[in-house]
């Protein structure tokens, strides 16, 4: 037999502490007035760098409900996250534009625009298999708090994943493209990420 969900553990979601969620801006194309921070991060003075754009990744809130299975001496429990989906979302508070900077504003935008976009054709492909991912998040445990801690060890794996291939991915392209200062390889990474969101776009 199988009795109704007993507990909801809440999961996901920016972090309200560091900064404002309601500020964050979705994909969208950017703006010069979309880099407000002040000063470039101590850890990236000396790299060259014209612009820094700080994208956060995160799953929306959901909640982890706890099911009990069985019966008497032979009960145990099923973990079962609630619909979420990946978000990619720009801060621009902490985004960075230098204004002398030797190369023209449309080349940078265009750059940055780029980042942003990785991590949105990103999230966009994790979200096309939610429903896959969120099944293998369901966890089975002879108690609710073992059940509970398997599906929030594998939300948060999910989640480090995604953030991951992002990651890695934003890396290279730097790389390959000298924070954009290869003009011809970044506009090579330019066109085949821009392909990539129409791609992914819903119809």
């Amino acid at each position: 037999m199988s009795q109704a969900p007993h507990r909801e553990t809440r999961v996901g979601g920016p972090d309200s502490t560091v900064f404002d969620p309601a500020t964050l801006i979705p994909y969208r194309t950017l703006t010069r007035a979309d880099f407000q921070a002040d000063g470039l991060p101590r850890q990236l003075r000396g790299l060259g760098l014209g612009a820094v754009t700080v994208v956060y990744v995160y799953a929306t809130p959901c909640n982890i409900t706890t099911v009990s299975r069985g019966v008497a001496n032979d009960r145990w429990y099923e973990a079962i996250v609630s619909p979420f989906h990946y978000e990619a979302r720009v801060n621009p508070s902490r985004s960075w534009w230098d204004p002398n900077q030797g190369f023209g504003e449309t080349h940078y935008l265009d750059h940055e625009q780029t980042h942003f976009a990785i991590a949105e054709v990103g999230v966009r492909r994790a979200n096309a298999r939610i429903e896959e991912i969120r099944a293998n998040m369901r966890s089975r445990a002879r108690t609710r708090d073992e059940a509970v801690a398997l599906a929030t060890g594998r939300f948060t794996r999910e989640l480090h994943w995604v953030q991951g291939e992002i990651a890695e991915r934003n890396a290279r392209f730097d790389e390959e493209t000298a924070n954009g200062q290869r003009e011809a390889r970044n506009t090579r990474w330019v066109k085949t990420v821009r392909a990539e969101i129409e791609a992914t776009s819903q119809p």
